[in-house]
């Protein structure tokens, strides 16, 4: 297995190019150099580095390096590929794809083997054009040279390659090729190579394992180490710089909180509300506390101040509100009794029946714990209607207690 320092000095250059925008860097270790089905290492590993660019134009421009070995009889240790093309797309799922690579040998020279009266062989440089198109996992891919390793003719190749996704993040690698032309038909045979493989993701670094190799037969099946294309197990490692930051995503936001609720139902949340325990069916100001509330029905005994247990226990509700407001609130609340009758009867009369109602509620009010200064009690006779009194509908609408909360 050949190396250089030359190698190892151009890949730290590439590493160290991959700072610039638009400019990337791939280092890859295989167990064979394999080159459509062909050992170009002579069957050893391989290093093997890129330094690329891309525009967003879709523009494209690189280098690659990789050792080689084609035998004693052959001056090698390097080959740099220079290449340039275009790609883009038809359609969100056609890509196409143009360019030129140029195979080069910089330490490949004729040298004097004074020891074995021998001349080792030059690798010849030559250029290769070629054209692809794609679709989903398929690509479609065309080669052509007018020269290929140096010899004035041309050859041709073509080949179709296909990924295909698997369980567990693998991906499934098949590859097909078939080589044609001149220097086919005069050198060797027309020929088709093939491979098959497994791709993993394991962070920053890409591993692939294939089985690789020649559909040929003897004498152009080579076993041997230099040029083996006999059908044979490949294991890669590569990483691209510069490595993406693997950013620890940062955890979701919590979830906002539930709305303020409203536990005694009386329009205001209880975030805002001073008063929590607010009974159904009265108005409150905009702090959630009792502010008036109107009740009617049979709440007293017949022609009497005297109040019936449905009555005492809608006033309950109320006192146990006024009894647990905040002490700011109560220091500065006064409750009005209103007492109101409907117009049967004379005037004094009534004056004096919601009068004696007002009263009695006033001293439920007491008698159930609230302060007697906090509470007033005015009777109003009929003289406050609420609906007409000509019917028997308005006039129990219009016999009703009154109760308001002030501050």
């Amino acid at each position: 297995m050949k190396y250089s320092t030359g190698l190892v000095a151009a890949a730290l250059f590439a590493m160290a190019g991959v700072a610039n925008a638009g400019v990337s860097s791939t280092a890859t270790v295989v167990s064979d150099y394999d080159f459509r089905g062909q050992s170009l290492s002579a069957s050893d590993p391989a290093l093997q580095w890129s330094l690329d660019y891309a525009a967003d134009s879709g523009f494209y421009a690189g280098a690659w390096l990789s050792n080689v070995d084609y035998g004693s009889s052959v001056s090698d240790e390097i080959e740099l590929d220079l290449y340039a093309g275009w790609a883009g797309s038809f359609t969100d799922a056609i890509g196409w794809d143009l360019g030129i690579i140029w195979y080069t040998y910089p330490q490949s020279i004729p040298f004097s083997n004074s020891s074995a009266s021998a001349t080792s062989l030059k690798i010849q440089d030559y250029p290769e054009a070629y054209a692809s198109i794609s679709h989903g996992p398929f690509k479609l891919k065309q080669w052509y040279t007018d020269n290929y390793a140096g010899t004035d003719q041309d050859a041709l190749y073509t080949e179709l390659n296909a990924s295909f996704g698997l369980p567990a993040g693998f991906t499934l690698n098949l590859h097909g090729g078939y080589n044609y032309g001149e220097y086919w038909k005069r050198n060797a045979e027309e020929l088709l190579d093939y491979s098959a493989g497994v791709g993993y993701t394991a962070g920053h670094f890409n591993l692939g394992l294939k089985v690789a190799g020649w559909d040929t037969s003897k004498p152009y099946r080579v076993t041997s180490n230099e040029f083996n294309n006999d059908y044979r197990l490949i294991f890669s490692v590569s990483t691209t710089f510069p490595w993406a930051s693997e950013e620890v995503a940062a955890p979701p936001p919590p979830p906002p909180p539930p709305p303020p609720g409203d536990g005694d139902h009386d329009g205001v949340t209880d975030d805002k509300d001073r008063c929590l325990t607010t009974p159904a069916g009265v108005v409150v100001d905009a702090i959630g506390c009792f502010k008036e509330i109107t009740l009617r029905g049979v709440l007293f005994e017949f022609d009497s101040a005297a109040l019936k247990a449905e009555a005492r226990g809608q006033l309950d509700g109320l006192v146990q509100e006024l009894k647990t407001r905040p002490a700011d609130i109560v220091a500065g609340t006064t409750v009005a009794i209103e007492g109101h009758t409907d117009s049967v009867g004379s005037d004094a009369y009534n004056q004096g029946l919601s009068q004696r109602r007002a009263d009695s509620v006033r001293q439920y009010f007491i008698d159930a714990g609230l302060s007697a200064s906090m509470v007033v009690a005015t009777g109003m006779g009929e003289a406050s209607p609420a609906d007409s009194n000509a019917t028997a509908e308005g006039r129990a609408n219009n016999r009703r207690v009154v109760i308001k909360a002030t501050r």
